[in-house]
């Protein structure tokens, strides 16, 4: 089983959720949706939290656009970035493990393919509805985002998107052809 670690914030685990569905399939394995906070690895690591203007923004910005076109996706960046993802990540956190993909896609096409404001509660709502806007009164669903966080740190990740294949970590939507060998190699018994 692939778990896949995710921040809504992150553009190119926005990249990576378009594509990490077909790969299991492909590889004959399931993915594990593990929504966790990408400011609190960040905060763990020892990451820069900011986003400045510069050679490395700006590069990232044409990277993700290459990506974007060659996946044939929509790729907007929204007014305001980074983009305030708790109330999303706690809704995630919350949802049913059956729900989490479909929920996940939905609110990476609506912050990445429409450039909404999903920090925003109004909008959030729109894009999940009222009924599951309402989980946020959930004083659960910090602590288990906060549990998913630290179990992501403690087994090595650093950023968004991160998958574990057993203890193996791949990091970056830029990896996941690596991964997809390992699939194969470990349901090939190798």
């Amino acid at each position: 089983m692939i778990e896949f670690f995710y921040d809504i914030g992150s553009p190119y685990s926005y990249l990576a959720s378009e594509r990490i569905e077909a790969l299991a399939q492909r590889a004959s394995s399931e993915v594990w949706w593990r929504p966790f906070l990408l400011t609190g690895v960040f905060r763990e690591v020892g990451a820069d939290l900011g986003v400045r203007l510069g050679p490395q923004q700006r590069y990232m910005v044409r990277d993700l656009g290459r990506w974007a076109q060659r996946l044939g996706v929509t790729l907007k960046f929204p007014s305001v970035f980074p983009v305030d993802t708790a109330d999303a990540m706690r809704i995630l956190v919350l949802a049913p493990r059956s729900e989490r993909a479909s929920l996940s896609h939905l609110l990476f096409r609506a912050l990445w393919g429409e450039g909404l404001q999903i920090s925003d509660r109004e909008v959030l709502g729109n894009v999940v509805g009222e009924e599951r806007l309402a989980w946020l009164s959930d004083d659960g669903a910090d602590l288990k985002l906060e549990r998913i966080t630290q179990e992501a740190i403690a087994r090595g990740a650093f950023g968004s998107p991160s998958f574990f294949l057993g203890n193996e970590l791949f990091f970056g939507n830029d990896r996941l052809d690596f991964l997809e060998e390992a699939v194969e190699r470990s349901s090939a018994g190798g």
